[in-house]
């Protein structure tokens, strides 16, 4: 409606101009006739009047020039004649250039004006010899009440005019502009709330009618083009569960030689103990010793199966609050066989105070399972491997999203022989890797990065060839725990 309004307006404002500008010159010829016509000059009829006089004077005698002259006085309202001695105030008053006209004969005009009244005095001998000179008064009320009429009339049709001009533009603005204008916005603020199924259907035959259709057809494209973004977010989520998932069943597989030797000793343990007790020959308290060693022994085993199970177990994603440092450390003590086996000593470094993220914990005990591996591997002669826990104040690498803020790092840290610049640029590429063949598949890393990415959080690497590598994976705190490590 503030669009109608504005035209309506200027509609008014021009309409008010031209007609103020038509009044005015209207006025101005009317003023001007005016002026002419109680002006000081003779006009036609009165030198008619004069020159009649003037004749019935020389004729037949003054008497009957009086007479006439008061005759035709009594006859119009608006005259009145008086005759002056030459020697009277009134002519002695006048100046001295109108007395030498009055002494040639001619009729010397004047108008006075009084508050608002108007008066036009003649003056004029009948002859050359006369004693008197005729004074002729006119009032000019008449006159004056014509104009003020026309002004007042002109005014209230310059008033009635813009009033139906204004009630003309507020209708055909509303009506072309302002309702349809209102649709449109409201239309596009369905549009910004992703509404696309209105339809403004305008009949109008204008621009805005155009531009209503070109909404209506740009929301059905927008629709299909939102219908097919959210068919292909689905399956490539489908494709990234599942490229996870393959990489954990990769992991599980890289694990196994770990876990076999893991089970391996509780198993010679049961298997010595039961035959103890199959052979009869123990005394009750060494029969139950030995079936508290065997139930423990299997205990491990069982933890050690149900480890693997959670780990390789395909999850829907389930975004809960949790302390991360039981998760590291379930991590670490998952891949404690395989560090083993590779001569690799693991070393866990956390506060005792609680670091509260909103994760997913099976994607991110993942991800951090890929980046401890790949520490592992990183060392094929053995060393040291450090698990850092702890609260940093960070901002995300340029090219990476992220918000600053307090977070989570948890560090990894290895003794391996390190990468150069260039294989620090593709580190997280699908299908790269520096390990040998048969190490690994070049997933892992890019796996954990998109994990990260989508909680929010993002990595930063550090390595120096032949001193090894340090990988750092930062995740948002809770809101808590973040006041809480701030203060």
């Amino acid at each position: 409606m503030r669009l109608a309004r504005k035209l309506a307006l200027a509609l008014v404002i021009g309409v008010v101009l031209v007609m103020s500008a038509y009044h005015f010159w209207e006025l101005q010829h009317e003023v001007i006739l005016f002026a002419a016509d109680i002006g000081t000059e003779p006009k036609p009829g009165g030198r008619f009047a004069l020159a009649t006089l003037r004749s019935v004077w020389a004729n037949e005698g003054e008497e009957r020039a009086r007479m006439l002259a008061e005759e035709v006085a009594r006859t119009i309202d608006e005259v009145s004649i008086r005759w002056l001695p030459l020697d009277s105030p009134e002519i002695q008053a006048l100046s001295e250039e109108a007395r030498l006209r009055i002494d040639s004969g001619e009729m010397y005009r004047v108008v006075q004006r009084d508050r608002g009244l108007a008066m036009r005095i003649g003056y004029a001998k009948l002859a050359p010899d006369a004693p008197v000179v005729l004074e002729v008064r006119t009032r000019l009320d008449r006159e004056l009440r014509f104009v003020t009429l026309s002004r007042l009339g002109r005014l209230a049709a310059g008033v009635a005019v813009a009033l139906v001009c204004s009630l003309i533009a507020v209708l055909i603005g509303f009506r072309l502009v302002g309702r349809p204008v209102a649709r449109l916005l409201e239309r596009a603020h369905r549009i910004g709330e992703g509404d696309y199924s209105t339809r403004l259907n305008l009949r109008q035959r204008d621009e805005i009618g155009d531009l209503a259709r070109e909404i209506d057809a740009m929301c059905d494209r927008l629709e299909e083009a939102r219908r097919r973004v959210a068919e292909e977010e689905q399956a490539r989520a489908l494709a990234l569960e599942q490229l996870r998932h393959t990489d954990r069943l990769a992991t599980i597989g890289q694990l196994a030689a770990g876990v076999a030797h893991e089970l391996g000793t509780p198993l010679a343990v049961v298997s010595a103990r039961a035959e103890l007790l199959a052979s009869g020959e123990l005394a009750a308290p060494d029969a139950i010793e030995n079936g508290r060693v065997i139930g423990e022994q299997t205990a491990r085993m069982t933890a050690i199966i149900r480890q693997l199970l959670d780990f390789s177990r395909r999850r829907n994603a389930q975004m809960v609050t949790t302390d991360l440092r039981p998760l590291v450390q379930r991590t670490v003590d998952l891949l404690g066989a395989t560090a083993r086996r590779h001569q690799v000593r693991t070393e866990v470094l956390m506060g005792m105070e609680p670091l509260v993220a909103r994760i997913d914990q099976a994607q991110v005990q993942q991800a951090v399972t890929n980046v401890i591996v790949n520490g592992i591997q990183a060392m094929p002669k053995g060393g040291t491997l450090t698990v850092r826990l702890g609260a940093r104040n960070a901002a995300p690498p340029a090219g990476q999203a992220g918000r600053p803020g307090l977070h989570a790092c948890i560090e990894v840290q290895d003794e391996g022989a390190g990468m150069t610049a260039d294989q620090l640029t593709r580190i997280f590429e699908p299908f790269f890797t520096t390990k040998a063949v048969g190490e690994g598949t070049g997933l892992g890393l890019s796996v954990a990065y998109g994990i990260v990415t989508e909680h929010e959080g993002w990595f930063e690497v550090e390595s120096t060839p032949g001193q090894g590598t340090v990988m750092r994976i930062f995740l948002p705190l809770a809101t808590a725990t973040a006041e809480a490590v701030a203060s």
